[in-house]
């Protein structure tokens, strides 16, 4: 009977502790629906980002062990033992008196079928399409976690379309051809691949596929389902339809689209043909960029260009994958939406009027998880710049001869707010004031959270934005590491010693970096003119950034990734040391105890540097014998030009992995202006071995 007692009692506590652990697991699967939103998937919160990646981690092995369990149980006892009754829904006998385990039995084939959605669908990192263009950094980014029948039939499928597995391949050789015939400069715009690559319009040659050249004949469009920039802006250029005037934008997003696929080559590692071209530079400077210089136009492209990168690595497959497997998804996903709504509200009605049951609220749980994902997948698929496109395919094939209707649903699936897929920020760090920028984390350990999401960010500035493609169009294309900018500068003889030789670059970027900070606490307060406060603006900006670079993702820098890291803690455990923690506000006294107490060469210089400055406004307003900001103004559009030069020679890269990664974490600036200087031909910095 003692025995009979103590097993019983710990039966008891056993199933007690699954049934909590069912209950976890149906929050866990809350947290990943909530956290599979475009929000949380690119968000930087440490506390948010530690749930998603501990959600992700335990939501399969908590769901495999309960479910053991309970078919454990239903195998190795009948309907009279004790703790079988507690698996029950209700009563476990039927109106006949017959012991009925079964129905237990399906509902946990229930729970495995919707844990299975829900996983597949939450665990967007993985979403990957094994493609000659899929770069390492994305494969790896979880895909064993996907079903394997499902990443197998979209693997057959993309690695033989010409629009998807093969596309940097077609790409890579059509580039080839436009660069060989087409004039150096003509004005026009280039004849880059849109959309509506097929079969049909390629040839094999020895060097691999190329577009015949009947598909490129003309600007017309009624000939062939090969869409081009130049044609794209033909059409607009001549059209009066309706739709396509009202819609205007999807021409620079089709040019968006197009500039991806060419990005494409550099991820599978092709060769670019245009590097060095002084084609392609003027293609940025003067086709993308234009003699107005609308650089919020050109950002904005640039941004939907990496935004259809994060996209195509980073979200479901069938955002991107269009056609009939496009519409088949829908389709299934439809189905699924009306079953689990339809039992979603069987169960529902069980629970309120026949039986309360605890595993009924799980289930009803885990349904409405379901639900929420499938519904919000879909809606994600409808307002994606893919899926716009792929209707502006259509539409411009058919000419426009589409019914009332049909137009209607076109451009009402047009004028979807696409979802955000590329963070326009920039990350910022203040060297010598630690905690202003800093966000730590409230109630896990630091060590868990990538750098980059310790670290506050800002939304970029617009003059940061248009003083970076001023310096690429006043430089023509030749990036310096801020000599360029000292040398058109007044102060070039008495900070001309802070850049030249073979200088470190992350040793460059800390001394200008403090002695901006300094410069900012001596003059910040007085009163500027708006010219100078852009300067401001974009001095502070990018100073805080390239620190912010230097602590948070070396591995897009110059310098070797470990060495920097490594460097940059030395360097601030000085800094903490000289002003203390909080760092200190007090310019004079910073610029002493820089001077004076610290081991690092590096910040000795910064103080110098600083104190020169300083000294040079004063001389300037002695010269000019005025004191209305004469020398502050210098002074600021020196470090503005500086920065902007500094942050382009930084963004030539050949780590394309660490670009990628950083699309998985909302994206960096750099990898803008890296994708931009592409786009330009520039793939090395000057003294560097150009990348093909």
């Amino acid at each position: 009977m003692a025995f009979g007692w103590i097993m019983s009692k710990i039966l008891n506590v056993q199933y007690n502790l699954v049934s909590l652990l069912m209950a976890f697991t149906a929050v866990v699967a809350v947290l990943q629906v909530a956290l599979s939103t475009s929000y949380g998937h690119r968000c930087r919160h440490p506390a948010l980002r530690f749930l998603q990646w501990g959600a992700s981690a335990a939501f399969i092995p908590l769901t495999a062990y309960i479910i053991s369990y309970y078919m454990s149980k239903i195998k190795t006892n009948s309907c009279k033992s004790v703790e079988y009754y507690y698996l029950l829904i209700d009563n476990p006998y039927d109106s006949n008196g017959q012991c009925m385990p079964g129905f237990f039995t399906e509902l946990l084939i229930v729970w495995t079928v919707l844990v299975q959605i829900i996983k597949g669908n939450t665990d967007m990192a993985s979403a990957w399409v094994v493609t000659d263009g899929s770069p390492v950094g994305a494969r790896d980014a979880g895909g064993g976690s996907r079903p394997f029948v499902e990443l197998l039939a979209y693997s057959i499928w993309t690695t033989g379309s010409f629009a998807l597995g093969r596309n940097a391949e077609v790409i890579a050789g059509y580039m080839t051809h436009v660069y060989d015939t087409d004039k150096e400069d003509d004005g026009q715009p280039p004849r880059y691949i849109v959309m509506g690559e097929e079969r049909q319009h390629l040839e094999k040659t020895p060097n691999g596929y190329r577009v015949k050249v009947c598909a490129l004949q003309g600007n017309a469009i009624t000939s062939s389902t090969l869409l081009t920039v130049d044609r794209i802006w033909h059409l607009w250029s001549s059209s009066v339809d309706p739709l396509l005037v009202s819609q205007s934008r999807l021409r620079d997003l089709c040019l968006s689209l197009s500039l991806f696929k060419s990005l494409r080559r550099r991820f599978a590692g092709y060769p670019l043909v245009e590097a060095g071209s002084r084609k392609a530079l003027a293609f940025v400077l003067h086709g993308m960029l234009g003699d107005a210089d609308d650089h919020d136009r050109m950002f904005r492209v640039l941004i939907d260009e990496l935004a259809f990168a994060s996209e195509f690595y980073y979200s479901l497959p069938w955002l991107f994958i269009g056609g009939r497997l496009a519409v088949l998804y829908i389709f299934i996903s439809m189905l699924i939406v009306a079953g689990v709504f339809l039992m979603g509200a069987i169960l529902l009605w069980a629970i309120i009027w026949q039986a309360r049951s605890f595993y009924l609220i799980i289930t009803f749980v885990l349904t409405v998880a379901v639900l929420v994902i499938e519904l919000w997948a879909m809606m994600s698929g409808l307002r994606s710049n893919w899926t716009k496109l792929g209707l502006l395919h259509y539409y411009i094939k058919n000419n426009g001869r589409l019914c009332f209707v049909v137009q209607k649903a076109l451009a009402m699936g047009l004028r979807f707010k696409a979802v955000k897929g590329f963070d326009d920020r920039l990350g910022q760090n203040a060297m010598l004031e630690p905690r202003r920028f800093y966000k730590p984390p409230t109630l896990f350990p630091k060590k868990l959270f990538h750098r980059a999401i310790l670290l506050k960010s800002v939304s970029v500035p617009p003059q940061v934005k248009a003083a970076v493609l001023a310096s690429l169009r006043k430089t023509g294309g030749r990036l310096s590491n801020g000599m360029a900018a000292i040398h058109r500068s007044k102060l070039r003889d008495t900070v001309m010693w802070s850049c030249q030789g073979d200088q470190i670059t992350v040793d460059v970027i800390i001394r200008w970096h403090i002695a901006t900070s300094l410069f900012e606490m001596m003059y910040l307060q007085i009163r500027s003119s708006p010219r100078t406060a852009d300067n401001i603006v974009t001095a502070t900006h990018l100073s805080q950034y390239c620190a912010y670079l230097v602590a948070a993702a070396p591995e897009l820098l110059p310098d070797n990734a470990t060495w920097t890291k490594a460097h940059y803690k030395e360097v601030a455990k000085d800094i903490k040391k000289a002003l203390g923690r909080a760092g200190n506000n007090d310019c004079n006294r910073s610029i002493e105890a820089l001077g004076a107490s610290c081991r690092h060469r590096v910040l000795q210089e910064g103080s110098k540097l600083a104190k020169q400055l300083a000294g040079e406004v004063e001389r300037l307003e002695e010269e000019d014998g005025e004191t209305g900001g004469g020398g502050e103004a210098a002074v600021w559009k020196l470090l503005a030009e500086f920065w902007s030069e500094m942050v382009l020679y930084l963004a030539p890269s050949g780590n394309v992995e660490g670009h990628v990664e950083a699309l998985a974490r909302g994206g960096e600036f750099i990898t803008l202006l890296w994708a931009l200087l592409l786009h330009a031909g520039i793939t090395a910095r000057p003294g560097d071995v150009a990348e093909p």
